[in-house]
């Protein structure tokens, strides 16, 4: 008899991590997806429609923005003639039509494009905003997300997370601790404005 609820809890743990996908595999996915012809709504379905949990879907949106969306070092979105007729990148609609046609975004094209993407995939995110120090801009202001998983917030930073400028060229270098991170833990280098999140990272 107790051989065989061994067994059985062997069995059921084997088909519970076997329909979670690892990180690695979700990254190798989500890295093969081309944007091509798809608009958003298509895009995110695609990197996010193979999976049942939030925190798989938040992977897959995190792993495709880190390895297509460079940092603007130069600010060449603001000089596209797309904002001739905005009011020069406070259109969001804009701001992620230009991070999507030219592949580049300020930390707050990064922040508007994970979060949009994940309103599609019906997962909690919100856009913070504050001040960073150690980054692209140091000690000025910066854009960053949370996402809500199992009742408990977590900080990610794509810009940090996806690479560095040197010499106003982008260079990627891919930092895995940027992804849902505790907040605790950010709040050394990530100020937020809002004592919200101070409050839940419980109070440290």
């Amino acid at each position: 008899m107790k051989t065989l609820i061994c067994f059985l809890l062997f069995l059921l743990t084997t088909i519970s991590l076997s329909a979670q996908s690892t990180d690695s595999q979700i990254d190798t996915r989500a890295h093969a997806i081309r944007l091509g012809k798809l608009d958003l709504l298509q895009l995110t379905d695609s990197l996010t429609k193979p999976y049942s949990t939030d925190r798989e879907k938040v992977r897959a949106i995190f792993a495709w923005i880190t390895d297509n969306i460079a940092y603007d070092c130069n600010f060449q979105n603001s000089r596209d003639p797309l904002l001739d007729d905005a009011d020069r990148m406070t259109d969001i609609q804009i701001r992620l039509a230009l991070v999507l046609k030219n592949r580049r975004a300020l930390c707050g094209g990064y922040a508007f494009l994970f979060k949009t993407m994940c309103d599609l995939a019906e997962v909690e995110a919100r856009v913070v905003e504050g001040k960073a120090y150690g980054g692209h801009t140091e000690g000025e202001g910066h854009a960053w997300n949370a996402v809500r998983l199992d009742g408990r917030w977590y900080w990610l930073d794509l810009t940090w997370a996806s690479g560095t400028c040197s010499n106003g060229r982008f260079q990627q270098t891919y930092q895995e601790h940027y992804f849902l991170a505790p907040i605790a833990r950010m709040l050394y280098s990530h100020r937020p404005t809002e004592a919200f999140w101070r409050e839940e990272s419980g109070g440290e």
